[in-house]
């Protein structure tokens, strides 16, 4: 009789193993969901930043099909390079507190450098058509060099960028 109800039950020792067991699984499946939800995140912000470089690329692809394209936009950025990324928090040290930048090749006197190292693009490069790299393109040139950045803070900094050659040249 004695060993009929030994049969029946469980163990404490069998009792704790599956605690342990289970406890062990549904950890491994919390922390699956916690980067999950972090991976999601991160794509949606990505997703973002990404749909605001396009949109900024397309209003400057616009801008510099105008006669006055490259002026206009020159100095529309010189100015105000940045702009506000809705959805999307400035980085902690960006002092204007908009996550999106328009960077130039430009010397300190805010001239278009032709010399300018921008690897980017394979600068230093011809920028107005004259056959050589000049200390700076003046107003004639046909390309402009610019970088789109955004960069915004989640869980840590993050930044997305594309970088672009603008031609006011019809084909």
């Amino acid at each position: 009789m004695l060993k009929k109800m030994k049969d029946e039950g469980m163990s404490l020792i069998e009792v704790m193993v599956s605690i342990t067991i289970l406890t062990l699984a549904l950890a491994g499946f919390l922390s699956a969901l916690l980067s999950f939800f972090a991976l999601q995140q991160d794509t949606k912000e990505r997703t973002l930043a990404l749909q605001y470089l396009r949109a900024k690329i397309e209003e400057l692809q616009s801008e510099a099909k105008t006669i006055t394209g490259f002026q206009q936009i020159l100095s529309k950025y010189i100015v105000h390079p940045d702009f506000e990324v809705e959805g999307l928090k400035a980085a902690k040290d960006d002092k204007d507190g908009k996550p999106g930048k328009v960077i130039f090749p430009l010397d300190q006197n805010n001239q278009l450098m032709e010399t300018a190292t921008f690897s980017e693009f394979g600068m230093p490069r011809d920028l107005n058509g004259d056959g050589k790299a000049d200390s700076n393109a003046t107003t004639n040139y046909t390309l402009l060099p610019l970088i789109v950045r955004i960069e915004w803070q989640s869980d840590r900094k993050k930044s997305l960028e594309i970088p672009i050659l603008l031609t006011n040249k019809t084909p």
